[in-house]
């Protein structure tokens, strides 16, 4: 299973970034991303480890061992990575930093960002909002029935037969 190691990314960029008094060449930022993966690889049991960082819109990019140990499949830029439960982290990272640059609001309704039309972008004729996406919750009640029967049911309409 492909695995990446996001929270390492992210700690390797935060730690160039950190350094923004000091102008870092290409050549350091590359040591620092070499450094980080040699000792990743060493100290655990993962086969392969892609970093990326992003600074002052210049993207830097290194991709080390094997996927699958002895195979020789290598990653590279275009590789696709599992994350898994990182995702939360990663979007929360992303609007987090959104917010901040203004593009967007936590209590926007997410119609303003996407087109077409969804039955379940409100519930209750409350709109569901940008907060409620990056905040992981429902406004579903604590105390559902047991209906595991709407399971069997096309996702979409999972909500309005909640309802019933």
């Amino acid at each position: 299973m492909k695995k990446i190691f996001f929270i390492f990314l992210l700690s390797i960029g935060y730690s160039c970034l950190a350094q923004q008094n000091k102008m870092l060449t290409e050549k350091q930022i590359y040591a620092v991303m070499d450094e980080n993966a040699k000792a990743l690889l060493k100290e655990s049991k993962t086969n392969s480890v892609s970093i990326g960082i992003v600074k002052d819109g210049k993207t830097y990019t290194r991709h080390y061992g094997e996927i699958d140990k002895g195979k020789g499949n290598k990653a590279n830029n275009t590789t696709l990575f599992e994350i898994a439960s990182v995702t939360k982290i990663f979007t929360g990272t992303l609007m987090a930093q959104a917010v901040l640059d203004g593009k967007i609001k936590l209590d926007d309704d997410i119609r303003k960002y996407i087109t077409g039309s969804y039955p379940n972008s409100e519930y209750k004729g409350t709109p569901v909002t940008i907060k409620d996406l990056v905040s992981f919750k429902s406004v579903f009640n604590k105390d559902l029935p047991d209906r595991r029967d709407i399971f069997k049911l096309e996702k979409s309409k999972i909500p309005f037969e909640i309802e019933k």
